[in-house]
């Protein structure tokens, strides 16, 4: 019960407390809107539309690729990892033996995906024998 009040009540009101404070606004702000942290725009993307082209003086600076991103991409993954976390915690907290299967299944099925990639890749490079 703990880890759900700290979830649902305490966490709120943490971001509240840091969305009044003229120090932290910005920050937060730019944190849960998917914009670059250090202020200064990389490319030409919006929140719903993709990147075309670098936003740099001289055109010449190639943006790390994860401002090739929308901003909601970014907006997601910035506030989705912290709440998977704590939804982890919670499950590992509340009923651990579910959790534990499903991380188990998961990792798996991670596992099973990344073995298909490689060898897709070794299958594409490594030479026929049928030649």
């Amino acid at each position: 019960m703990l880890t759900l009040f700290l979830i649902l009540a305490v966490q709120p009101a943490v971001l509240v407390a840091l969305l009044c404070s003229k120090k932290t606004r910005k920050p937060v702000l730019r944190w849960l809107s998917g914009a670059p942290l250090d202020g200064k725009i990389h490319t030409d993307a919006t929140f719903f539309r993709h990147p075309t082209k670098v936003k740099h003086p001289r055109g010449r600076v190639v943006p790390h690729k994860w401002h090739w991103r929308p901003g909601w991409h970014r907006s997601v993954v910035r506030a989705g990892i912290p709440v998977l976390a704590e939804l982890i915690l919670a499950g590992l907290l509340l009923a651990t033996m579910a959790s534990l299967i499903t991380i188990a299944s998961l990792a798996a099925l991670a596992l099973t995906w990344a073995a298909w990639k490689v060898y897709r890749k070794v299958h594409r490079w490594w030479p026929s024998t049928s030649r």
